[in-house]
């Protein structure tokens, strides 16, 4: 059926939000580059927004602000190199001998790329999507695969003569399958508010696609979030892999060209490989990847800002 696309900004829900807290009440990404933050707090608030470096790792301070009478205030930054933007923001008011310090209770971020034609996975780390927000304009005869663990089917949503056929809502730290035509290319963008604490989800013995939610770029990998190895056989993001009396205990397929080939990590005997050859397995931000497990899991992963 044919719908309006979704606006891009992502409102955060003010209901939840104390009146002494500081928190990112919206942010959006324009040009897949220019980023507008709208701050609330305690009226005339001093603080700064901070962002989160990827190329030297830890965070630095961007912009300063104070917040108004109505205890608001914009901000504006750049994605860094038009890719990736992670933020978030503290303030101090200080009356005479005594300050208060107000960490935000959320953070933005934001992540931007390029789909080719044929086959790519892409996921979504931060916030709940619509298809329509994440591929904003998208070529025509691309069509979108979401799997569903627990019936072994697909939920497709494709787009034609000019509009999806969706909706179709991608969720935290869910991946998907992209199609796209010949001799296209086509910008992706997952962006979002996300709480500081912790994602839950039950993972169903079988096939899931999945993304990792992590957002502070580790390693010497691009955009690198996550890292499976023998010494971290449940990642940073404590992904569960081990399946103890399996062999494999889990499987891990990251898709390595457009034509749909896989490369294929096998955890046996505790030990990742890959064509038999010991290995780390590397989970990139915004990347899809299919998980295979002979027993249900419960992945638990942690999004600390402060």
């Amino acid at each position: 059926m044919k719908r309006t696309m979704a606006a891009i900004a992502i409102m955060a829900s003010l209901c939840i939000a104390r009146a002494d807290s500081l928190y990112f009440s919206s942010g959006v990404v324009t040009n897949y580059t220019n980023v507008t933050l709208t701050i609330h707090g305690p009226t005339n608030t001093v603080g700064v927004v901070e962002h989160y470096d990827r190329n030297m790792p830890g965070w630095s301070v961007i912009k300063s602000f104070t917040l108004n009478w109505a205890g608001q205030a914009t901000v504006t930054a750049n994605l860094d190199n038009t890719v990736y933007g992670i933020y978030r923001a503290y303030g101090t008011n200080t009356v005479g001998t005594n300050s208060t310090i107000y960490y935000s209770t959320n953070a933005f971020g934001a992540c931007h790329g390029m789909l080719g034609a044929g086959r790519s996975m892409i996921g979504e780390p931060f916030v709940a999507q619509d298809i329509s927000e994440i591929l904003p304009a998208p070529a025509e005869g691309t069509a979108v695969y979401l799997y569903n663990n627990s019936t072994t089917n697909y939920s497709i949503d494709s787009y034609s003569s000019g509009s999806w056929d969706g909706p179709l809502t991608v969720g935290q730290g869910i991946g998907t399958l992209i199609i796209a035509p010949s001799n296209s290319w086509q910008h992706f963008l997952v962006q979002g508010i996300f709480n500081t604490n912790q994602l839950w989800m039950n993972i169903g013995k079988g096939y899931s696609i999945l993304c990792s939610p992590l957002y502070q770029v580790v390693g010497s990998g691009y955009m690198q979030v996550d890292e499976l190895n023998t010494n971290r056989l449940g990642g940073f993001s404590l992904l569960p892999v081990q399946s103890p009396g399996y062999n494999p205990q889990a499987t891990i397929q990251k898709m390595i060209d457009s034509a749909g080939d896989y490369r294929t990590y096998t955890l046996t005997n505790n030990v990742w490989q890959t064509s038999l050859t010991n290995t780390v397995v590397p989970l990139n931000m915004a990347e899809g990847f299919w998980l295979t497990k002979p027993t249900n899991a419960t992945w638990k992963v942690t999004m600390p800002i402060w």
